[in-house]
């Protein structure tokens, strides 16, 4: 029985995760990915397992991906890195995690933005990073970094309607206004 009982919980975890994935923003259309059409993808930020999970797993999909592992505080140099393989990448997904308290990871993001390829940046802790992130014009915030949220989050990027929707509200950085409301949250 004790297989049972796993096999019981993985699922429940699996639904619970692809129920959270919440899409904030997504201008221009950057979602969906679409499958099968050999495009470079670069995977790129915070969390090293995280990000070569999320490579090996988006390659999966027809796709040619190039992971650039920023850390979680990337310095001048680990950006410059990231934004060279950007230039040479269709699209980005780039990871952050708490990047409310980091000035790397924001400009890691401004600096993947400014190539003027398609960013997809993609919240795995709290949703707050959006008010940190605010050039993003496609935000996604999966709320953690297991592999069932992994998981989760490649199908949505390539076509499982987010079904997610903001537990909090998420107010500038000054928290003079509000970026997102309770409650929000974006479907295809």
């Amino acid at each position: 029985m004790p297989t049972d009982l796993a096999a019981a919980q993985n699922a429940i975890a699996a639904k619970t995760a692809a129920d959270s994935i919440t899409l904030l923003r997504n201008g221009d259309s950057t979602l969906l990915l679409a499958s099968g059409t050999g495009k470079k993808i670069l995977v790129t930020g915070w969390g090293s397992g995280t990000t070569q999970t999320l490579t090996t797993s988006i390659a999966t999909h027809g796709v040619a991906t190039q992971r650039v592992y920023t850390g979680s505080a990337p310095n001048a140099k680990v950006v410059a890195a990231a934004v060279s393989a950007a230039t040479n990448s269709d699209e980005v997904v780039v990871t952050t995690n708490n990047a409310w308290g980091d000035t790397g990871q924001q400009n890691l993001v401004s600096s993947l933005i400014a190539t003027g390829k398609p960013v997809v940046v993609v919240a795995l802790g709290g949703p707050y990073d959006l008010a940190y992130t605010p050039t993003a014009t496609t935000f996604v915030a999966a709320y953690g970094y297991q592999n069932v949220t992994l998981t989760a989050l490649v199908n949505t990027l390539f076509g499982t309607p987010p079904r997610g929707h903001l537990p909090v509200t998420v107010r500038t950085d000054d928290s003079s206004g509000v970026v997102a409301t309770f409650g929000t949250g974006m479907t295809y």
